[in-house]
């Protein structure tokens, strides 16, 4: 599970290069360490209460429609959908920037490389998220290693290093703040995506060692590569997605670049192919209906599948939806799609972490096997962080970004009464069929 937990959040450090761009080293490290402090330990204390106190699948969806009823659950769980598939499109994208010569790719054969990598983490999924836990120790082995063979490279072929560059932090008016704040919180994002799986952890002693042991390894795996090449190359212009493959290429042999292209590729695959998983169940915990009261897409998308009695069941329906998705969103600007999800991601946190004070004070006595500290009080505490990288957040954030993310939450809201006629014809029906009965 810790591994697991790893891919959901990070699954390498390919893709976090535009934040380097943003800011150098020195002010991307200080960010992570803020962030992992600030923004992912509390989220994992958080869902680690709620996914322990509610052991079923569906994570948020399911935590705050208990503790608000429909309209706010209706809210949080489009907004929760919308942003989890626009992470899942970065990888997408990601995945594209990583291939050597991609830039002249035409249109049509983009298109056909991205929807062969969606083919392919659909068809992961539909085998089944166990088999994704046995492989990820394989995919972290070989997504580190040849950054093990950069550092012995660089003695070997006598690269040119600077370690002062690691010191260095770029004027002010240099720094994109915006671009610096997105790109670090979504690499460090999803340690409340256990709970969305939380039905198949079994026992609580597993849970809380897969949730704390992942920090270790998501900081050493953002940490390290940064260092590597930014010794190598502190030029803020060159560090675009992709650049720890370019930089390889550049500075050591063609095979070196090459083990670095495929580890990006297993990497992206690897934390696109596990992060699709809960994103697939929630939408089937959306679409389940009577079965769990969240029924906030339509029926269809809660088919399933059971190989046998007693097996794990399969969200097809889900994992199909969410991958046809992420392809279609994947065409977006990747920064402002950064934003975007930055934005909702905060009124999706919000609304978790106001469902797990709200639940500390209406169910007091419901039993819980992690509890967080302090009781009501230690969770307001909880939530101080998060508010204040929120509103930092939207303070950098582009125009364009904050519109597009105003524009969808509007949307979202506007949707609840179409859902609820959706749900009175639904019960018009049934209460018709059975009068015909």
């Amino acid at each position: 599970m810790m591994i697991l937990l790893y891919f959901w959040t990070c699954g390498g450090p390919f893709g976090v290069e535009p934040a380097v761009q943003a800011g150098g080293a020195l002010l991307t490290w200080v960010c992570m360490v803020i962030a992992a402090l600030c923004w992912s330990l509390p989220q994992a204390i958080m869902a680690a209460e709620l996914s322990l106190m509610m052991d079923v699948n569906g994570g948020n969806i399911v935590w705050v429609k208990r503790a608000f009823g429909d309209f706010v659950a209706f809210v949080n769980a489009q907004t929760y959908l919308v942003l989890n598939l626009s992470t899942l499109a970065l990888l997408v994208y990601f995945f594209i920037q990583y291939i050597p010569g991609s830039s002249d790719f035409s249109p049509v054969v983009e298109w056909v490389v991205r929807s062969s990598f969606v083919a392919a983490v659909i068809l992961v999924n539909l085998v089944g998220l166990e088999w994704l836990a046995r492989l990820s120790t394989i995919f972290l082995v070989f997504i580190f290693s040849p950054f093990f063979v950069e550092m012995i490279g660089i003695v070997i072929f006598n690269v040119p290093i600077n370690f002062s560059n690691l010191l260095w932090i770029p004027e002010t008016s240099e720094i994109d703040f915006g671009t610096l704040i997105s790109t670090v919180v979504w690499s460090f994002g999803g340690f409340d995506s256990i709970g969305s799986v939380a039905g198949e952890v079994s026992g609580k002693r597993t849970f809380m060692i897969g949730v704390l042991g992942s920090f270790p390894l998501v900081l050493l795996n953002y940490f390290w590569p940064i260092m590597l090449d930014f010794i190598i190359d502190r030029k803020l212009s060159h560090w675009d997605a992709g650049y720890f493959t370019l930089i390889v290429f550049k500075y050591f042999p063609t095979w070196l670049g090459v083990w670095f292209t495929l580890s990006s590729t297993v990497s992206n695959f690897a934390q696109c192919a596990s992060g699709l998983a809960p994103v697939a169940w929630n939408v089937w915990a959306m679409a389940r209906g009577e079965e769990t009261g969240v029924a906030y897409l339509p029926l269809f998308l809660s088919w399933e599948w059971q190989r046998r009695p007693g097996g794990t069941i399969r969200p097809i329906a889900g994992i199909l939806f969410t991958g046809i998705a992420i392809l279609l969103i994947s065409a977006i600007d990747h920064k402002i799609l950064l934003q975007v999800f930055l934005l909702l991601r905060i009124c999706n946190l919000l609304m978790e972490y106001a469902a797990l004070i709200y639940l500390k004070i209406s169910e007091p006595d419901t039993p819980r096997p992690f509890k967080v500290p302090g009781g009501v009080p230690g969770a307001v505490l909880l939530v101080i962080p998060t508010i204040a990288i929120s509103i930092l957040s939207i303070y950098y954030a582009d125009i364009a970004a904050i519109r597009m993310g105003g524009i969808i939450l509007g949307v979202i809201i506007c949707l609840w009464p179409l859902a609820l006629l959706f749900k009175a014809f639904l019960e018009w029906g049934k209460h018709k069929k059975l009068i015909n009965v």
